[in-house]
């Protein structure tokens, strides 16, 4: 059975997570006061749906195999990590918060599930930029990836704080900014989804020609390359013909 290709993955997650407060807004045609609250308007639909969607292609997504002896499937972290994502993004959508009560249990459920994908979001930020730094040395390219890594990164970070500081000042935040959890939260995710659009290589610019990913085909030109060098490889070892 053929496996989606982790960097499809990737693509269609980031272009999900860019989408998706622009979209549940649109739909709604109120305004909200966070993301979740798309659950209590014309958009609860469309909200649960691309959260779904989010959390089907992150139990798809393999990451890194763990380590141990060959054969054993092992189950790497990210993987791990990938299945809990997805758990936490299904959590979101059947745990809605009623934003004027968010201490209820429900309301609990779902903050928990919100900030562990949040978490985990920032984790695989922080993997890709790892993944492109190494890659620097063949592919100059990786640096510009690096720098948008890091910027995505740090405007998570900035986020974080900000729905931090939210807790402290909630009553003069909410009459000066009704919405600001909102653009905080649609912040954070145009951080993640430039993250994982940047990790699928199918963006011109930032990365090589050799290594990109076409949509069409679904491979890179490296990954022909390999496949050629690996036949190569097998002919090689091939026992020859004695006349």
């Amino acid at each position: 059975m053929q496996q989606i290709d982790h960097r499809l993955i990737k693509l269609l997650i980031g272009v999900i997570a860019l989408a998706l407060a622009f979209f549940v807004k649109y739909v709604a045609s109120v305004d909200l006061g966070s993301i979740s609250y798309a659950y209590h308007t014309n958009a609860r639909d469309w909200f649960v749906g691309l959260l779904f969607a989010v959390a089907a292609l992150f139990i798809s997504f393999k990451g890194e195999p763990g380590k141990g002896e060959p054969g054993k499937g092992k189950l790497g972290v990210e993987r791990w990590l990938t299945i809990l994502a997805s758990l936490c993004a299904a959590l979101v959508a059947l745990a809605p918060c009623d934003c004027k009560k968010p201490y209820t249990l429900v309301g609990i459920v779902h903050w928990l599930a919100a900030g562990g994908l949040f978490a985990i979001m920032g984790y695989f930020c922080w993997r890709f930029r790892r993944t492109a730094k190494g890659k620097v040395p063949k592919y100059p390219q990786a640096n510009r990836r690096v720098l948008l890594y890091t910027g995505c990164l740090l405007c998570m970070i900035v986020c974080v704080f900000m729905l931090g500081a939210y807790l402290f000042k909630k009553t003069a935040i909410d009459h000066e900014w009704p919405q600001y959890i909102f653009w905080v939260e649609t912040l954070f995710l145009v951080a993640f989804g430039v993250s994982w659009l940047t990790a699928s290589r199918a963006l011109p610019v930032i990365t090589n020609p050799m290594e990109k990913f076409h949509i069409l085909t679904g491979q890179a030109d490296e990954d022909i390359a390999g496949e050629t060098d690996n036949d190569r490889l097998q002919a090689s070892q091939l026992p020859t013909a004695q006349a």
